[in-house]
């Protein structure tokens, strides 16, 4: 029997739409019938490293390789690989880095981030459902290899022989990601797979999988970030445009030569009038602020919409030498707070580097 597509129930996300199916599983989850990518069940779709969202072609000639080098959340020292997300040992940590994390935020989510905030990628929970709950019937469809599933209502999906991706190799049989990682292991994650060789449940996150998406049942409300397009004398940036009550955003501040920021606030929008601001810290404890270069500060997104205001001025100068004898010349010039100032002011001035009493006729 094939697949029960005219049993499948459409959910939008913006100008498409994704089906999916009630196999009749005691969660009560919903699977889709097409993984992220396809146009229909029997495609392979887009292939992902696990917690990354930009998907790659089933063809290794488009020059990309899923390697530990490319792996978003890994750097590799060496020999050795140091991961910088979702780590629970210190020890594979990059400078002892752990943050305890074992499932993908949503925004790590290839299912959340490409088809919306009603998918997710399913957990291992929902994975295992899915091979004990089910009926497994090898079959083709399209001329694809694959499974039929069938759940305890008789609806069934079906999942192609997609093969997965390895440095630049495309490997035979299927395999489809979960949000789930091993606690056991920082290197992988687990996922349902199979080629003539039988069943595999767990592999290394630099893999290219497939992700057959869920029904997300744990939405949380999201908030706006308001972000001005443009700021005078400087540039700041957010890693996010929307963020859940207690996600934490990222702003980098760039500020143009010869200035450095001078207030940064996040305010609630609600309260805007009355400057009430979320407090900003360090990414990391060893990520100091620079005031002449970049900086990065991150906050925790309250249950509500928030405005970034920011605002720059002229940089102090810094390693300028003893008062000259002589006078200044017609360059820019500055007094030692930092402000510009033209010829008719009189006392200490910065030019070129270099310290000038300016008499204000110069």
């Amino acid at each position: 029997m094939l697949p029960s597509l005219l049993l499948a129930t459409s959910l939008s996300a913006g100008a498409d739409s994704f089906q999916c199916i009630d196999l009749g599983l005691p969660s009560g989850t919903l699977w889709a019938t097409c993984n992220v990518g396809a146009a229909r069940p029997s495609d392979a779709g887009l292939f992902f490293a696990w917690g990354e969202t930009t998907g790659h072609e089933a063809d290794p000639s488009d020059g990309y390789l899923f390697n530990w080098e490319n792996y978003l959340w890994a750097e590799v020292i060496g020999e050795d690989t140091y991961f910088t997300k979702y780590c629970t040992d210190s020890s594979r940590g990059l400078d002892g880095f752990s943050d305890g994390k074992t499932e993908l935020d949503p925004e790590d989510d290839a299912a959340y981030v490409n088809w919306g905030s009603q998918w997710r990628m399913p957990s291992k929970e929902q994975q295992d459902e899915l091979k004990s709950e089910c009926t497994w019937t090898w079959t083709t469809m399209d001329d694809v290899n694959g499974y039929e599933v069938t759940g305890p209502n008789g609806n069934s999906i079906f999942l192609p022989e997609t093969g997965w991706r390895i440095d630049d190799m495309l490997l035979e049989g299927g395999a489809f990601w979960s949000r789930s990682t091993d606690p056991e292991s920082d290197g992988g994650a687990f996922y349902i797979g199979f080629d003539s060789w039988g069943e595999y449940i767990y592999g290394g996150r630099l893999d290219g999988q497939c992700v057959r998406p869920v029904v997300n049942t744990e939405q949380t409300e999201v908030y706006a970030i308001d972000l001005p397009s443009e700021f005078e004398h400087g540039m700041v940036y957010c890693d996010k445009q929307n963020a859940a009550e207690g996600e934490t955003v990222t702003l980098t501040v760039v500020a143009d030569e010869g200035y450095e920021l001078e207030t940064l606030t996040v305010t609630t929008i609600d309260d805007a009038a009355h400057g009430s601001a979320v407090a900003l810290l360090p990414r990391r404890a060893n990520v100091d602020f620079t005031p002449a270069g970049e900086g990065i500060y991150t906050f925790e997104m309250p249950a509500a919409p928030v405005t970034v205001i920011a605002s720059f001025k002229v940089a102090a100068a810094t390693g300028v030498a003893d008062v000259c004898v002589g006078k200044a010349g017609s360059g820019i010039r500055y007094n030692v707070m930092g402000q510009r100032v033209d010829g008719s002011y009189r006392g200490i001035v910065i030019e070129d580097g270099r310290k000038f009493v300016s008499e204000g006729n110069q």
